[in-house]
């Protein structure tokens, strides 16, 4: 007979982050034992146990949709981050330039083209430390496409303008167009 108490694994599983406290009575070979008769009753046997909180990289937090974050400049914010974790907590997304202090992470989604950093905090929860995941992105910009009033311009000796118009810009977009250095140019 051996010395020991042994707790399945399965029920060890199922218990939360905290300190428990186990009691075993002894009743042997199905005897009971008053302290009167038979001598005196076995000792109970106490067991402290403390379940510690798992750690950050057992949350198993992870961002998703890394797939889709990046995109080619469209004047909408980056696709909405998606993670999953196995802490109960609700998630902080925050964005930052890529390369910049940690400082710098606000929560406002990207719009303008650049590389990025996402951060997803999951908070500290009754299982589970705090956890933290990152992905780097880039939202690529987009070539300007232009749309020129006049083309293939013959010399007649007068000045003549044109005007361009960007043809593929978004709301919000502002754009100067410079054409130099053409007023009065002669034929050489």
């Amino acid at each position: 007979v051996e010395n020991k108490i042994v707790f399945k694994n399965e029920y060890l599983k199922k218990l939360s982050a905290g300190d428990y406290t186990f009691i075993v009575s002894y009743n042997p070979a199905g005897e009971t034992y008053d302290n009167t008769s038979h001598g005196a009753a076995a000792n109970d046997s106490t067991i402290s146990l403390t379940v510690m909180k798992a750690s950050a990289e057992a949350s198993g937090t992870k961002i998703t949709n890394t797939d889709k974050l990046s995109k080619t400049y469209d004047g909408n914010p980056t696709v909405r981050i998606e993670s999953s974790s196995n802490s109960t907590g609700t998630p902080k997304v925050e964005y930052k330039k890529k390369g910049a202090s940690d400082d710098t992470y606000s929560s406002a989604v990207p719009t303008d083209a650049g590389e990025y950093t996402v951060r997803v905090t999951y908070p500290e929860d009754e299982n589970y430390a705090e956890s933290k995941v990152t992905s780097d992105f880039k939202i690529s910009p987009v070539q300007v496409k232009l749309t020129w009033s006049a083309d293939g311009l013959i010399y007649n000796g007068q000045a003549q303008n044109v005007t361009a118009k960007v043809s593929n810009a978004f709301e919000g977009d502002k754009f100067e167009i410079k054409y130099e250095s053409n007023a009065d140019a002669a034929v050489g």
